[in-house]
């Protein structure tokens, strides 16, 4: 297959620092103007800044091996990589197209279409655009140009691909054997691996269902299965059998990453909280709790106070939480033992911590259940170095909603949460659960599900 020609806008830089040694033999071609671009972004917050310098060292250590950028340097897979200078000769013969930054780019990649269509046609290379800019490549379309998104990193080819975490299966066995095995809480593989068969990945939360309609709820631990109690609304338990399992999969020794995704008002913070104030003291010390402060709507700009008053919008969820944890679970044991502190009590103590994710970066987290929110709006680079910051004793839950991305440049195949289920699904350190019931009431739910 012959080579192409691979026109790099910022937005994939940006995305994934390491884009620029992931285009295999290829030509990667870096417009002037994204330079510059990168230049301006270096000092930025929320790893845009980290991501711009790391490209910057990156062809600056190419400079130092081999010269000159624009004669063209060789990449590690054997392709080329070129800084291609300002065209302003093809701006001024696109007509109508205003003198922006963005089609600037847009000229570099078509100045080196021109020139591939000049090359006998066997030797012709395809001119490709690689952006994540929804209107740049609407511009460069129409300017006859192929455009295509960043796929290196894409960890699924479409949503419906992604793995829900439960599985149901008909069981018709020996109920008697079965009951038994549920008061003794876990299920030897010599019995449950018949029924479940050789596919199903480690800490899958499997539902065995009679014919009543009833059933024995458990996570597939690979050499056995863990049953999960489900109580009934009714009688004070989790809201519902997946909050369970999201529970189970958060308090399991072996497991350290939880991912809990579904739509607006299915409990995935609420679920995470509870978890972590369950089993406060006899796993975890603390409950840090991060969030990407994205707004919804026109930024509303910097905002007065000092960083707790700043951040105090974005906070407001977390406590929304703990006071609806603590009016429902009001006659637990569990929780009677907190309910002399109000919410901001237990954020005064540092029980709960609640901070924005710009500076995580540098930090060590020990003994603690660290709640990645929102993490839908996230890079896969900005989820894995949230992760690392993890030391003794830390278990991370990322949770998100695929429908509800604020940042620009992702989508549900793209962003960070997507590509932890899609990369970690089936390790024993991993598990992972869609919430689809909708708890935080009827409205809500009708909002997520219809409009």
């Amino acid at each position: 297959m012959s080579k192409k020609v691979f026109t790099v806008d910022t937005s994939p830089i940006i995305h994934d620092p390491r884009s620029l040694r992931n285009f295999q033999d290829n030509v990667v071609v870096i417009p002037y103007w994204v330079i510059q671009e990168l230049d301006g972004l270096k000092e930025a917050e929320n790893g845009r800044g980290f991501a711009a310098r790391e490209a910057i060292r990156f062809l600056r250590s190419l400079v130092g091996q081999y010269g000159s950028l624009e004669k063209g340097v060789p990449l590690e897979g054997g392709g080329e990589l070129f800084v291609s200078r300002d065209m302003a000769n093809i701006r001024k013969k696109i007509k109508g197209l205003p003198d922006t930054i963005d089609n600037r780019i847009v000229a570099t990649a078509l100045f080196w279409h021109i020139a591939e269509e000049r090359r006998p046609a066997r030797e012709r290379r395809p001119v490709i655009l690689v952006t994540k800019d929804g209107t740049m490549a609407i511009t460069a379309d129409t300017c006859g140009l192929k455009v295509q998104d960043y796929l290196t990193d894409r960890g699924i080819l479409s949503a419906s691909d992604l793995p829900t975490g439960h599985i149901e299966i008909p069981f018709t066995g020996d109920r008697g054997t079965l009951s038994k095995f549920f008061k003794e809480g876990k299920i030897p593989e010599s019995f449950i691996h018949p029924i479940i068969g050789d596919d199903v990945p480690t800490n899958t939360c499997i539902s065995l269902t009679f014919e009543d309609g009833r059933g024995i709820h458990g996570i597939w631990k690979g050499d056995y299965f863990s049953v999960v109690s489900h109580k009934a609304k009714s009688a004070g338990g989790q809201l519902n059998l997946r909050q369970a399992f999201a529970e189970a999969l958060i308090c399991s020794p072996e497991i350290s990453i939880v991912a809990l995704a579904g739509q607006a008002g299915t409990g995935k913070t609420f679920s995470a909280l509870v978890a972590g104030l369950k089993h406060l003291q006899s796993q975890f010390q603390h409950i840090t709790v991060y969030r990407p402060n994205i707004p919804l709507g026109k930024d509303l700009g910097y905002l007065p106070g000092n960083l707790d008053e700043k951040f105090a919008p974005w906070m407001r969820p977390i406590v929304d939480n703990l006071e609806s944890i603590f009016e429902i679970f009001r006659a637990e044991s569990w929780c009677r033992q907190l309910q002399d502190k109000d919410p901001y009590q237990l954020i005064r103590d540092s029980v709960v911590e609640v901070s924005p994710i710009n500076f995580i970066r540098g930090r060590s987290i020990a003994h603690s259940l660290v709640i990645v929110d929102e993490c839908q709006n996230l890079t896969p680079h900005e989820v894995k170095t949230i992760i690392s910051r993890a030391a003794a004793g830390t278990k991370i839950v990322l949770t998100g909603d695929l429908g509800q991305i604020d940042n620009p440049f992702l989508d549900p195949l793209t962003n960070g949460l997507a590509h932890v289920i899609k990369k970690l699904h089936g390790m024993e350190d991993f598990g992972h659960v869609l919430l689809t019931e909708g708890e935080r009431s009827k409205l809500a739910d009708l909002a997520a599900r219809y409009l």
